[in-house]
């Protein structure tokens, strides 16, 4: 785990919670997140990934919210979300755009 680049994590977890401990990941700088149906919250504990540039988020049908410490990865370049609810895509446009402001380009499918 301490030498990945990009993961990619489609169709592999169950539960409502997905939590990236502090340490975890110092060399990541892709993330993809697929077709986790349960999903629901993504936590990110600090000094995670610090050097991510990109996340895409696909049909994580439970989320109905940006994740919050989306506003703490500041090296952040981009994220694409695509196939999410209507409630996650309101909330990105509206009360949780603050957690996303920060990122240059971001895309909404």
């Amino acid at each position: 785990m301490l030498n990945l680049l990009e993961l990619h994590l489609c169709r592999v977890y169950e539960g409502n919670m997905m939590t990236f401990r502090a340490g975890w990941f110092p060399k990541l700088e892709k993330l993809y997140l697929a077709d986790m149906e349960h999903l629901s919250v993504i936590e990110r504990e600090s000094s995670t990934m610090p050097i991510i540039n990109y996340v895409k988020l696909i049909g994580l049908k439970s989320m109905m919210t940006v994740p919050a410490g989306f506003q703490y990865l500041t090296s952040l370049e981009e994220v694409v979300v695509e196939d999410m609810p209507e409630e996650f895509k309101r909330r990105w446009q509206g009360q949780d755009h603050v957690y996303i402001q920060h990122i240059p380009t971001y895309h909404l499918h």
